[in-house]
């Protein structure tokens, strides 16, 4: 017998797990269904973007773990084409706040992930120009 088996069952954590699962799926349906309810152009322009974060995430990562889920988070606002999200990230991602030598460290490492955040969110408010029916600002 194992140490895993000697171990009593905690029924929370069952319940726990259960309920994290659930969260994830559910989290994942809207993230799906916020993607691919938009037009073609729309879904190509997020994708494109969410492939250039994921890149410069990766880069993070290798280096630093600091703040990745801030970028996690950013790519699912670019997925759900929530820009006034992306644009909140963008300021948390310089660090401002967080005083001189933290913003010093960590403002470089990031410095290409908010400028591509930051572009991806001006090209945005462009294509919602081109088409009125588009917010932005907020979810589409």
């Amino acid at each position: 017998m194992s140490d895993k088996d000697d171990k009593p069952v905690n029924p929370f954590s069952k319940m726990f797990n259960r309920m994290l699962g659930t969260f994830a799926e559910h989290q994942w349906e809207r993230l799906l269904r916020s993607y691919f309810l938009q037009a073609r152009p729309e879904r190509k322009a997020r994708l494109d973007t969410i492939m250039e974060l994921s890149v410069e995430l990766d880069v993070i990562q290798k280096q630093e773990i600091f703040a990745t889920a801030f970028g996690w988070s950013a790519i699912e606002a670019v997925i759900e084409g929530d820009w006034k999200a992306a644009r909140e990230h963008v300021d948390w991602l310089s660090f401002r706040e967080e005083g001189p030598d933290i913003q010093a460290r960590y403002g470089p490492l990031w410095e290409k992930f908010r400028a591509t955040l930051l572009a991806a969110s001006a090209a945005a408010e462009a294509r919602a120009k081109e088409d009125p029916t588009k917010e932005p600002s907020g979810k589409n």
